[in-house]
């Protein structure tokens, strides 16, 4: 679950908006990804941001 909600965050660039698609709360999200930060050893958190088209 962990890596399809990754996915929905990087194709929405939005964790709102991904957490409300996979009807998951926000923080629930944030917390799924942070684990999946972990089990991943990643060093960095997360940063996905919009820009300019």
């Amino acid at each position: 679950m962990g890596l399809r909600l990754f996915m929905l965050v990087a194709h929405h660039r939005s964790f709102s908006e991904a957490g409300h698609l996979a009807n998951v709360s926000q923080p629930t999200l944030s917390r799924t990804i942070r684990l999946l930060e972990g089990q991943l050893g990643s060093r960095r958190s997360i940063a996905i941001r919009a820009t300019s088209r």
